[in-house]
């Protein structure tokens, strides 16, 4: 019986130190990483087990690479980053390695689009409270407004961490949008 126990426990610990680094590496990732904005088009899915999450179709998800494509495809690639004129996040050329210095992302090689690699970037989504996806979708539909994606990225790692409207936090555009309601044009 104490085996049985010992073995148990001991399994139960590993669980909680693998949950525990990874949250430990999340939450270095939001408070030391570098910000880069992605601009995004999102949408406003339910999944039954994720639930209400923006959908984030970030841009730009294509690079340049620099060895022939059949030695990439459906790898992990690393992606240098900087940042253009209006602030926002471009990609460097696709490498195999990682970079010795700056930034960069790591992000899964998908396929060639002409001289350049699709890239499956490594944040997709970001959540929002129950009470405030719901109206969601009313405020996003509105072509007007510039959206983008605070995005922290520290030793390839990225992380959202904030979902910006025209440089307003989502959540505060949603709150306000509830208080008046929405009209068509």
């Amino acid at each position: 019986m104490t085996v049985r126990i010992a073995v148990f426990l001991t399994v139960a610990m590993l669980q909680l130190a693998v949950l525990g680094q990874m949250i430990w590496r999340h939450e270095t990732t939001l408070r030391q990483g570098e910000t880069y904005l992605f601009r995004v088009d999102p949408v406003d899915p339910i999944h039954l087990f994720r639930g209400r999450y923006l959908d984030l179709d970030v841009t730009p998800t294509t690079a340049p690479f620099d060895r022939p494509f059949h030695e990439l495809s459906d790898t992990w690639v690393y992606v240098p980053l900087s940042t253009d004129d209006e602030g926002f996040a471009t990609l460097g050329t696709v490498s195999a390695t990682r970079p010795s210095d700056g930034d960069y992302l790591r992000a899964r090689a998908r396929w060639q689009v002409e001289d350049e690699i699709q890239l499956e970037m490594p944040f997709d989504r970001y959540y929002l409270r129950e009470d405030l996806a719901k109206p969601a979708p009313g405020v996003l539909r509105d072509d007007r407004h510039r959206m983008w994606v605070e995005v922290k990225v520290k030793d390839g790692r990225a992380v959202p961490s904030a979902f910006l409207i025209d440089g307003r936090a989502v959540e505060d555009v949603i709150r306000e949008s509830i208080k008046q309601p929405m009209t068509t044009p």
